[in-house]
C-alpha cells in the first residue's frame, strides 16, 4: 500500500513500475504510466509494457485505486480543488524524485521551477 499527494492534479503521472528484487541490481520487468486526471477509483487491471513501450503477454498488475482528501480519510474531493490554501510562505511544492534515467532526471529538473510557478498560479486563482 502506497498513499502519495499530488498538488496539481492535472500535470501528474503515475508510474507502475516492477522489478526482480532476486537480481542484483533490481532488473527490470516491466511498467506503465497514466495521467492522474484518468484514474478511476476502484480494483484495476493496469497492463505491463516493457522498456521500448510494447505490451509485455499476459502480464498486468492488480491494483486498487482510492483518491481521498488530504488527509487520507472521507469523502473524496473534487481534483481540481486538491491543493490547500495557504499563505506563499507556508506553500507546499511538489517533489521530484529521481527516476535513475539520466536523460528524465535531467529534463524534470528543468521543469521544476516552472512547475513552481504553476502552483503559485493556480494557489492565487483559487
Amino acid at each position: 500500500m502506497s498513499c502519495v499527494q499530488v498538488n496539481m492534479p492535472e500535470l501528474a503521472l503515475l508510474r507502475f513500475v516492477v522489478l526482480d528484487d532476486d537480481y542484483i541490481g533490481d532488473d527490470f520487468i516491466g511498467q506503465y504510466s497514466v495521467a492522474f486526471e484518468c484514474l478511476q477509483p476502484g480494483y484495476r487491471n493496469v497492463p505491463l509494457l516493457g522498456l521500448g513501450g510494447d505490451p509485455l503477454p499476459h502480464t498486468s498488475l492488480f491494483v486498487h485505486v482510492a483518491i481521498t482528501n488530504r488527509r487520507g480519510g472521507g469523502k473524496a474531493q473534487r481534483r481540481g480543488l486538491s491543493v490547500r490554501r495557504v499563505g506563499r510562505r507556508g506553500r507546499e511544492y511538489v517533489s521530484l524524485r529521481h527516476t535513475g534515467i539520466k536523460v528524465l532526471d535531467e529534463v524534470f529538473k528543468q521543469a521544476s521551477g516552472p512547475l513552481k510557478e504553476a502552483t503559485d498560479l493556480r494557489e492565487d486563482a483559487q
